[in-house]
């Protein structure tokens, strides 16, 4: 069916049944907490972590979602990277993160002239994500978002039979949720949903409007049949992770010291 990889995405949303552990030690994993007996309340705490994610991801193009002839196929994307979390007290978290990620789309054409066949494109990227973090520590559970950076490392299609040109980097949004899972003092593992949004053409239109006498005017995708679109029509990836994270505790900054006036950075044991 034409919107496969929509339901696709939906479907993969059957992970949001994960199962949280509620009961759990008074502290959310990147979100502060009572920590080596140390009360959190004006304090700031820092954290950092690895990654990694898994999902499928979808190009949304309104010309494409009209032409009867281009199925949107399941196509698989990931990530995985690292995190820095500056967290303050037990609520809150701003969380930047370096992560190299691989989105796609795989299209079903069916081409009146040669057949049909399938077109595979894969986007390589770093993404460097900046978050807030609202974290809940008696639940253990996280939300998350803000924006995201992607600077264009690379990009595969198959077969290469036209040559598309992809910005160089673009913004997206990003939103996640999810929640502790596992931990011992100051290390714990947290599983997740994650929605990143691209709001910008992830095409280099000055090239993409040139269209050509088999694509037509292309309209911001990997028009190679001979079908012709009437106007530009901007391509922006959706995509759906399942996040699985694991967090270590660095240390704290205590409040000033009443008779020096500094605040010092403790590291846990």
């Amino acid at each position: 069916m034409k919107k496969i990889a929509l339901i696709t995405l939906v479907s993969l949303l059957s992970f949001g049944v994960i199962a949280q552990q509620k009961h759990h030690k008074s502290k959310s994993r990147s979100g502060g907490g009572t920590k080596h007996g140390v009360k959190s309340t004006g304090s700031l705490f820092m954290d950092f972590g690895l990654k990694g994610m898994a999902g499928s991801s979808v190009f949304i193009n309104s010309n494409l979602f009209e032409d009867n002839s281009y199925n949107h196929g399941f196509t698989s994307s990931y990530a995985f990277g690292g995190k820095f979390a500056l967290d303050f007290g037990e609520h809150a978290a701003l969380v930047v993160e370096g992560l190299y990620g691989v989105i796609g789309q795989n299209f079903n054409i069916t081409d009146s002239l040669n057949g049909d066949w399938t077109k595979a494109i894969k986007l390589k990227s770093i993404d460097i994500p900046i978050l807030l973090r609202k974290n809940n520590p008696e639940t253990g559970s996280y939300a998350e978002i803000g924006p995201q950076i992607s600077l264009m490392n690379g990009y595969t299609e198959s077969p290469s039979t036209t040559v598309n040109s992809f910005s160089k980097n673009y913004w997206s949004m990003v939103f996640g949720f999810g929640g502790y899972l596992w931990g011992t003092d100051n290390f714990g593992i947290s599983t997740g949903l994650r929605f990143v949004y691209t709001f910008q053409d992830i095409m280099d239109q000055d090239v993409s409007n040139q269209g050509s006498p088999t694509s037509g005017y292309i309209g911001g995708s990997f028009w190679e049949n001979a079908v012709s679109y009437d106007t530009y029509q901007k391509t922006t990836p959706l995509s759906v992770f399942f996040v699985l994270e694991a967090n270590y505790d660095l240390g704290f900054i205590i409040a000033k010291n009443e008779c020096t006036g500094r605040r010092k950075f403790l590291f846990y044991n």
